[in-house]
């Protein structure tokens, strides 16, 4: 959110290396904990699920930049 709101963060970064940010999710879950799969997956799918939930947030902090600037410009 953060660095969202300071713009060196946006939506369309985080889509596009969502493929990359999921494998290196799954390989430090792997070096974390125990080789099993279900624990590995006990730590990566919340993880994924922050990951999907910050794209989320970033959308909708520029839509709100981006709504706020359109309100300045037509008062």
């Amino acid at each position: 959110m953060i660095l969202t709101r300071i713009g060196l963060i946006t939506p369309a970064f985080l889509i596009s290396k969502r493929k990359y940010a999921l494998v290196l999710i799954w390989i430090i879950a792997a070096m974390i904990t125990p080789p099993d799969l279900l624990t590995q997956g006990m730590l990566a799918i919340p993880i994924m699920l922050l990951y999907e939930l910050s794209i989320f947030i970033s959308r909708m902090m520029v839509k709100r930049k981006k709504k706020k600037e359109l309100e300045k410009l037509t008062t």
